[in-house]
C-alpha cells in the first residue's frame, strides 16, 4: 500500500495524540482516585469529630438528667447532698465549669463550686434571650437542652445545659450546668492532619491548628444540631496530610506515557519514511532495469552479475534466451554455465574466477558458449 508524504506525517501525529490523550486520561483518573481517597478521609474526620462531641454531650446530658431526677425526690434544701453530688459531676465530666439550680422564676438559687457561687447567686437567667429560650425549650419539652454560645459569668465562652425538674407533677425549676466551649470541643482527639473549625451562626467559636497551611478548597462541612444551637464543623486537610497521601504514580504515568507517545510517533514516522524511501528506491531500480532491458534488447545482448564471495547471482530477463532457452530458468548457477561453455574454455572460466577473487584487480575474460537450442557459438564476456 502506497502512503503519501502527507499521510506519513499525519498518521504518526494522530498516533502520538491518541497515546498522549490516553495517558493524560489515566493520569487524571489516578488523581481522581487520590482525590476521592482524600475526600473520604476528610469526611471520616468530620464524622469522627461530630460523633465524639455528640457522645460527650450525651453523657453530660444523661448525668444532669440523673441529677435532676434526684432533685425531684430530695428537693433543693439538702446543701450537703448538692455539694457532694455536684463535686462528683465536676470531677467526672471535665467539660463542666459549674453545676447549679434555677427556680421556676428562672433565678439561680444555688451553684457549685462555692468559690464562684457569688457570680451567679440570684442571677435572673431569663434576662438573656439566649439563656431564656434554652430554659423555655427544656421546660416545654421536658428534656435537656443546650443554648447557643454565651459569655459565662465566670469568664470565657460556653453553653448553658438545663434539665427541668418536676416535683409532684409540678414544674419546680432546673438543674443546670455550664459547659466550657474549649473543653467540650477539645474532648475529641485533634489530628495534625486536619484543621477543624466549629462555627455557630457563621462565627468561629473553636479551631484547631490555626497557623498550619491548609488546602481550603478541599474543606468539608457537616452540621451538628444540639438543643437550641446548630454547629457547622468544617474539616480542612493540612499540607502535611496532602504531601503524605500524594502518590508519585500518576506523575510517573504521565511522564512515561508522554515519552512513550513521542517515541512511538517518531518510530512510526521513521517507519513510514523508510517504507517511502524503499518504494522510491524500488521504483528507481525498476526504471533502471527497464531501461537496461530496452538497451540490451536493442543490441540483442544480455547481462548477468555474480558475487564471488557469497555466490549470489543476478541476470537480466532475456539472459537465458541468449543461451538458447525460451525464458529464464528457475535456477541458474556455475554448473549450468559450465555445461554451455565449450570444453576448451572451461578451465579459463574457472581459473578466472579464482584469480579475480584473490587479486581483486579489474579483469576481462571472454569464453565461448554453445546455445542450447541450435548449438550456435556465442561469446561470453566477464568483467571483474
Amino acid at each position: 500500500m502506497k502512503i503519501s508524504v502527507r499521510m506519513s506525517k499525519f498518521l504518526p501525529t494522530c498516533l502520538t495524540g491518541i497515546l498522549v490523550f490516553g495517558f493524560v486520561f489515566t493520569w487524571k483518573f489516578q488523581l481522581e482516585k487520590e482525590s476521592f481517597y482524600n475526600s473520604e478521609q476528610i469526611a471520616k474526620e468530620g464524622q469522627r469529630v461530630s460523633l465524639e462531641i455528640s457522645e460527650t454531650l450525651r453523657q453530660t446530658s444523661n448525668a444532669m438528667t440523673r441529677f435532676a431526677k434526684r432533685l425531684e425526690h430530695l428537693g433543693f434544701e439538702d446543701k450537703v447532698f448538692l455539694t457532694l453530688d455536684s463535686h462528683s459531676y465536676l470531677e467526672q465530666l471535665k467539660i463542666l465549669k459549674r453545676v447549679g439550680i434555677i427556680n421556676e422564676k428562672f433565678e439561680v438559687i444555688w451553684s457549685y463550686p462555692e468559690e464562684i457561687d457569688f457570680q451567679v447567686q440570684g442571677f435572673q437567667q431569663d434576662k438573656d434571650p439566649l439563656r431564656r429560650e434554652t430554659l423555655e425549650d427544656a421546660r416545654d419539652n421536658r428534656r435537656s437542652s443546650l443554648s447557643q454560645a454565651i459569655e459565662l459569668r465566670s469568664g470565657g465562652t460556653g453553653f448553658l445545659l438545663p434539665v427541668p425538674v418536676y416535683r409532684n407533677a409540678k414544674f419546680a425549676g432546673f438543674a443546670y450546668a455550664t459547659v466550657e466551649a474549649k473543653k467540650l470541643f477539645n474532648s475529641f482527639v485533634p489530628s495534625d492532619d486536619f484543621r477543624v473549625a466549629i462555627r455557630e451562626n457563621g462565627r468561629v467559636i473553636f479551631q484547631t491548628n490555626p497557623n498550619v497551611a491548609v488546602k481550603e478548597e478541599l474543606s468539608k462541612t457537616i452540621s451538628l444540631p444540639q438543643g437550641k444551637t446548630k454547629w457547622s464543623i468544617s474539616v480542612t486537610p493540612t499540607a502535611q496530610f496532602l504531601r503524605r497521601t500524594h502518590s508519585s504514580v500518576p506523575d510517573l504515568i504521565l511522564i512515561i506515557g508522554i515519552l512513550i507517545s513521542l517515541v512511538s510517533g517518531a518510530y512510526v514516522q521513521l517507519l513510514f519514511r523508510a517504507k517511502r524511501i524503499s518504494n522510491e528506491s524500488t521504483a528507481r531500480i525498476n526504471q533502471l532495469n527497464s531501461r537496461l532491458k530496452t538497451a540490451l534488447d536493442s543490441v540483442n545482448m544480455a547481462a548477468w552479475n555474480k558475487n564471488l564471495t557469497t555466490g549470489e547471482m543476478w541476470r537480466s530477463p532475456n539472459h537465458d534466451q541468449l543461451f538458447g532457452h525460451r525464458s529464464n530458468l528457475e535456477k541458474w548457477d556455475d554448473d549450468i554455465i559450465l555445461e554451455r561453455i565449450l570444453p576448451e574454455d572451461r578451465t579459463k572460466f574457472q581459473s578466472s574466477q579464482s584469480e579475480i577473487l584473490s587479486s581483486e584487480l579489474q579483469t576481462t575474460v571472454e569464453v565461448r558458449i554453445k546455445r542450447f537450442d541450435n548449438d550456435r557459438i556465442r561469446w561470453l564476456s566477464i568483467h571483474s
